[in-house]
């Protein structure tokens, strides 16, 4: 299955309910006062510390130690998709369903630290995918902090319904002091293809923007 699809199915899952989301109808009152992260035993392994780091946000600490990024408070991991070969690849991917507002997102992301990552081009084209309408030179770089950023954006084309798209970023997160790096896909949808839906443009890219820069390599 082509990934961009089964991360809508897994924001359409997240939206009624499956998918890690636990019932908060079957939790006790302190339950009930917590995020969904923190609700979720397999996603709050990766979250060291219940205090918002910014509003929204959590610190997500990588499984084989090699980074963080902010993470959403409602967010849920999925942890068959989870995978990791020591401390020099992790594969995860996470997602949100808010069927109030007909909207979801998921963020897919792969870490490596191998000297492969100072291949840019090649990495841009494995982040890529089977998006035939993105070259590498589609991507834009600058630099945040230590890392160099690459990122892109495009639009797809589920069906004819009004909402029956998908927005998606790509971000490549390349260490300049290390050969470490991270490759992130953000995407959002309408989770109804057929009811009002207010995704917007800039908003989602704001969000998937301050995920990828948040990214910082560990020594």
């Amino acid at each position: 299955m082509n990934i961009r699809y089964l991360i809508l199915l897994f924001a359409s899952t997240l939206s009624i309910g499956g998918c890690g989301i636990i019932n908060i109808s079957n939790t006790s009152p302190e339950k009930e006062a917590q995020t969904l992260a923190l609700q979720d035993e397999y996603t709050k392994e990766f979250i060291p510390s219940s205090k918002e780091t910014e509003e929204g946000y959590y610190t997500f600490e990588s499984g084989v130690g090699g980074y963080t990024m902010l993470y959403p408070v409602n967010a849920v991991m999925d942890q068959v998709f989870y995978q990791y070969r020591g401390q020099n690849y992790e594969a995860f991917y996470f997602g949100e369903g808010r069927e109030e507002e007909n909207y979801g997102y998921s963020v897919v992301g792969h870490y490596d630290d191998r000297e492969a990552t100072e291949w840019i081009d090649a990495n841009l084209e494995l982040l890529i995918g089977s998006e035939k309408s993105l070259t590498p030179e589609d991507f834009e770089k600058y630099k945040i902090e230590d890392n160099d950023i690459y990122f892109t954006e495009y639009r797809h084309n589920i069906n004819d319904d009004e909402n029956g798209f998908y927005l998606v970023f790509l971000g490549y997160i390349n260490s300049r002091t290390s050969d470490k790096a991270i490759g992130l896909e953000y995407s959002s949808t309408c989770l109804s293809k057929t009811e009002e839906c207010n995704l917007k443009l800039d908003q989602e890219r704001n969000r998937a923007k301050k995920i990828f820069h948040s990214v910082r390599f560990n020594p």
